[in-house]
């Protein structure tokens, strides 16, 4: 829970945890986050959410310390915080971290509910966008942890620039009828698009691709059956995920193949990283309907 200081800081500045109402342009959310930085109320939330965000908090520093080892990567400036001036706003970013290299920032996620790193991405895309912004990087990296599933993901978003500039009109008009006091109705706050965070594309099932046909098919679930049945045959595993691998096209950032027949209910998933290497993994049916 923020302190009274934190609150009264944060009524100074836009901030990326602002960024997603920013974004919204709903009236009356536009008008709860005024009332809020101007003090006349505070934001409400359950027990269980507050234990959820809490356990979050708790949890950042051995995510960060997992992705970074995982990924081979250093990461500095956790905590710090950047405000710079754009068009007269005030924005604000407290960064999770930035990483060491290009310097872009790092957001950090624990959770429960989210279906997937895509879902997660499109909901925190303003937040990350926001980051970009004030650090002046063209990219952020998006960590989470799947509580449910105790699986780790990560995704590099990038800045959207035609997005960032519809925001930035947004965050002027936000700005200028909190310090004026002017009821955000008259002013038509704008709802803007989903950011386009990504350049690279993601085949929810490969029977979508032009090359794949029935042989495609009975290869695919093949090689599932050798996943699953071969985790005493790590080298027949191993196999089968490398042909798999092999049609990833390049520019995809993931590839899932829902399995049919003796197979049905399981899933292919490929993942490339930033760094440019594919995973393949056989997800289960219990563990896929976790989310």
């Amino acid at each position: 829970m923020l302190t009274d200081a934190q609150l009264k800081e944060r009524a100074t500045y836009i901030g990326s945890s602002d960024a997603k109402v920013i974004a919204g342009g709903d009236i009356a959310e536009w008008m709860t986050l005024m009332r809020q930085k101007a003090g006349e109320e505070r934001a409400k939330f359950s027990k269980q959410t507050q234990l959820l965000m809490d356990t979050g908090t708790y949890l950042e520093p051995y995510i960060i310390d997992k992705w970074a080892e995982a990924e081979k990567r250093q990461v500095n400036f956790r905590g710090g915080g950047k405000t710079i001036i754009r068009n007269g706003v005030p924005l604000h970013s407290t960064f999770d971290g930035r990483v060491v290299g290009d310097n872009a920032p790092l957001e950090i996620k624990a959770h429960f509910g989210f279906k997937d790193m895509d879902e997660l991405a499109d909901f925190y895309a303003p937040q990350c966008q926001h980051h970009m912004l004030v650090s002046g990087t063209d990219r952020c990296y998006l960590v989470a942890l799947f509580g449910v599933r105790c699986r780790m993901e990560w995704r590099m978003l990038t800045l959207d620039q035609s997005w960032a500039s519809m925001y930035i009109d947004n965050c002027v008009n936000f700005w200028e009828m909190y310090q004026n006091g002017t009821d955000p109705s008259f002013g038509y706050p704008m709802a803007m698009p989903p950011a386009d965070h990504s350049d690279m594309y993601v085949i929810k099932d490969m029977r979508d691709m032009d090359d794949f046909t029935e042989n495609s098919e009975a290869e695919l679930n093949m090689y599932a059956a050798d996943i699953s049945v071969a985790k005493s045959s790590e080298l027949v595993s191993d196999a089968a995920k490398q042909l798999i691998k092999a049609k990833m096209p390049e520019g995809c950032r993931r590839m899932d193949y829902p399995c049919s027949g003796n197979m049905k209910g399981y899933k292919i998933s490929v993942t490339r990283s930033r760094s440019g290497t594919i995973s393949c993994r056989l997800i289960e049916p219990k563990e896929d309907n976790d989310g």
